[in-house]
Parts: structure tokens; C-alpha cells; sequence
């Protein structure tokens, strides 16, 4: 996970700095740090920057931060350090209102401390983590490509696996993020980093709140995730309700905004891993085909699923549906009716003709005109526990191939 101006506030370092104003913002990325001599934003100022200055050169103190606040704002820096003394003795209460406004953090420092080493133990810091992630990423990804080796045991352990523990592959995934940066009119790249970033520090609050020390990587708009369980048999519930956690918390801090999640069988080993997580791929493959969103599925509920990916030819699946359903289909077409859809309502329903009435907004006698209608058509009784299977087998293929 990328460094936060709030995350290097624990270094030993820093146990002089004092956070005046723009707390809301302690999530802004951090990148680097900034020395600015002179009350000037230049190009050299980049994004992420932790700006660091003393007031030398201003003319008004008040009118001079306020500039260089908003224009750092703009930059996206992560915040600001002024360094009290013989320049600026305070802030003034309108700097502060602005940064507030724009949770832009500010910090003041005694002028006498020394500067550089402040700045060499946050730049160590940076580079430290940027190190850790870049090879927990190579070690995760190793994984997904079947680079085995004992020298990627001893990684693992490195980043805290334990090879005697059972761990469970899971994939989160974000829903609709396309349509979501469409409707936000969300463009720019570091805007769209800083989401993923955030969904990111979610899931470690959450796992850390389970005791979880989890092993992950990013992969597009998908957070893929080794969690370690107490044991085999209490594992999938386990599981479940740490995701649980997740997706309500995400969509609880981000607004307008969810997350699927899908989940593996559990694995005694590290090269079992691949497996785990192919298996959480696939849950969340049948959460998408069902439409579902803020979902949580797990590998051992796919049921008739787990044999639709055995199974090579899918021309076969199809002719299955066909079968099925192809007097529905010409007669809809031919009638510009929804009987189709009408019937595979009703079997997610479970039969129940209240719940599909209220859910097509139907009246009872208009739903059971159609489904009589249905019956005749396909020449099937509902009453047939048989027929019913081979219906219900037809609108799984459906989803599954993503037929329209």
C-alpha cells in the first residue's frame, strides 16, 4: 500500500511536529519531500510532496500562505510544514480556515530543530515502503506465475507467511469502477490511484481488526489477498465474515461505491496459493454473471457452477439451454412479450408468486396468467421437480455464458 502523510507521523523524528489544521487529508498520498526557500510554486514542486518552509522572503504572511496553500492544493501535495521562528512566529486564523477547507494538513516545527535529519528519516521511510510493496508485488505475482522456489518460501516468510497456517485466496473487486469514474467525472490518474488506494487501507483496517496479517497485491481494479484462518473446518465462515466487514465498510467511508468479493478453498501450502485465488476468480466470474453487486461468494456455494468450468465445449452448454427455452424465445420474439424473463424471475424467486409479482410490479392473476401461458408453451408442469431442474439448469448456463 502507498505512503500516507498521516502513516510517517510515529517516526521517532517527528515527535515535535504539531498538526494545526487539514486533519481529513492525513489520507493524501505521499511521494517526497519538498524544501520551498522562497514563497514561489514552480514546476519543481510534484505531486505527493511534503512541502517544507520557513516564511524567508514573504512580504505578507497571511496573503502569501494562503496563495501557496491554494496552488499546493492544486498540486495535489500532501501537506505542509512550517517551520516556527524568526519568520513566522503563528499561523493565522484565515491559513488555518483555508487548509481545514481544503483538508490540506499543515505542521508546525520548532526552527531549531534540525531539518535534514527530519527529512532523511521521511525520504528512508518512503523508500523503505516502496521497496517492501514493489517486492510483495513481484512475490504475489511470482505466485500467480508458477515461479515456485525456495528462495520465494523465504520471501513469503519475510512478509509474514507462515507455511504451517491454512490460508484462503480472495479477490475484491470493484463494482462497476468504469461507470462509477464516468458518473464522478473522475479522469486523472492520481485521482483514480488515491481510490484504490483508499478501498486498499479499508481492507487492512478491517483484517487488522480480525487479527489478520494478510499478503496482497493490486491488479487493476481487483485487490488480491492471502488471509491467513484458524483452521479448515470454521474457515469458510470465518472468511466470509471478514469480507462481510469489508464490503460494508467500503461502501459505508465511499460513497456511491461497492465492492464483490469471492472466495477460495482453503490451501496448506504456498504453491497451492494459485489455486486458492483461481477459485476466488471464479466466484466472482458467477457474482457478475448473476448482475449481483456488494456480494460476497465463495468458491465451495457455486455448486453447479464448479462444473460449467470443466467443461471444455460449450456448445454443448448452449444446445443444453436451447433446448430448454427456445419455444420462450421465438414466441417473445414473434409476440414482443417477456415470458422469458418473466419465468427466470420466477424460479430466482423460488416459486414464489408473491415475491415475483411484487418484483415485476404484476398483478398475482396477470403473473399466473403467464405462467400458465409458459407452461403450454414449453409443454412443461411445474409441478415436475424434473422439468423444474432442467429450467433452472437452462437460466445458470445463461448467466454463466453471459447469453442475452
Amino acid at each position: 500500500m502507498h505512503i500516507t502523510i498521516g502513516s510517517i507521523l510515529n517516526l521517532p523524528q517527528l515527535k515535535n511536529f504539531r498538526l494545526l489544521a487539514g486533519e481529513s487529508g492525513l489520507d493524501r498520498r505521499l511521494s517526497w519531500v519538498h524544501v520551498l526557500e522562497l514563497p514561489v510554486i514552480n514546476e519543481s514542486v510534484m505531486e505527493g510532496e511534503l512541502v517544507f518552509m520557513t516564511g524567508a522572503g514573504f512580504n505578507d504572511i497571511t496573503q502569501d500562505l494562503v496563495h501557496i496553500i491554494d496552488e499546493l492544493d492544486k498540486k495535489k501535495s500532501s501537506g505542509m510544514v512550517i517551520r516556527i521562528g524568526p519568520y513566522i512566529e503563528r499561523l493565522p486564523k484565515e491559513v488555518l480556515e483555508l487548509a481545514n477547507k481544503l483538508q490540506f494538513p499543515i505542521f508546525e516545527t520548532p526552527y531549531e530543530n534540525n531539518i535534514m535529519f527530519i527529512i532523511q528519516a521521511i525520504c528512508q521511510r518512503i523508500m523503505d515502503d516502496k521497496k517492501k510493496m514493489d517486492s510483495m508485488n513481484d512475490f504475489m505475482k511470482g505466485l500467480m506465475l508458477d515461479r515456485y522456489s525456495e528462495d520465494l518460501v523465504e520471501m513469503a516468510v519475510f512478509f509474514g507467511y507462515r507455511p504451517k497456517w491454512i490460508y484462503r485466496g480472495v479477490i475484491v473487486d470493484i463494482d462497476g469502477f468504469s461507470n462509477y469514474l464516468f458518473e464522478k467525472q473522475i479522469e486523472d490518474e492520481s485521482d483514480i490511484m488515491k481510490i484504490k488506494w483508499n478501498v486498499m487501507r479499508i481492507i487492512e483496517e478491517v483484517t487488522t481488526r480480525f487479527n489478520k496479517r494478510i499478503l496482497y497485491f493490486i491488479d487493476s481494479d481487483s485487490f488480491v489477498l492471502m488471509i491467513p484462518v484458524l483452521d479448515e473446518a470454521g474457515s469458510e465462515a470465518e472468511v466470509r465474515g471478514i469480507c462481510e466487514d469489508i464490503c460494508k465498510e467500503v461502501s459505508k467511508k465511499i460513497s456511491g461505491f461497492t465492492v464483490s468479493i469471492g472466495i477460495g478453498n482453503c490451501c496448506n501450502r504456498l504453491n497451492e496459493f494459485k489455486r486458492s485465488i483461481m477459485e476466488a476468480n471464479k466466484s466472482l466470474k458467477i457474482i457478475r454473471a448473476c448482475n449481483k453487486v456488494n456480494t460476497v461468494r465463495s468458491y465451495a456455494e457455486l455448486g453447479v457452477y464448479r462444473l460449467f468450468f470443466k467443461i471444455q465445449d460449450t456448445d454443448e452448454l448452449k444446445s443444453i439451454y436451447y433446448d430448454a427455452v427456445e419455444p420462450l424465445i421465438k414466441y417473445d420474439k414473434n409476440n414482443n412479450s417477456d415470458l422469458l424473463s418473466t419465468l427466470e424471475i420466477y424460479l430466482d424467486e423460488d416459486e414464489n408468486i408473491s415475491n415475483t409479482s411484487k418484483k415485476m410490479f404484476l398483478h398475482r392473476n396477470t403473473l399466473k396468467y403467464r405462467l400458465a401461458k409458459i407452461q403450454e408453451i414449453l409443454g412443461y408442469n411445474f409441478d415436475n421437480v424434473n422439468q423444474l431442474f432442467i429450467l433452472r439448469l437452462a437460466f445458470k448456463i445463461k448467466r454463466f455464458l453471459g447469453i442475452n
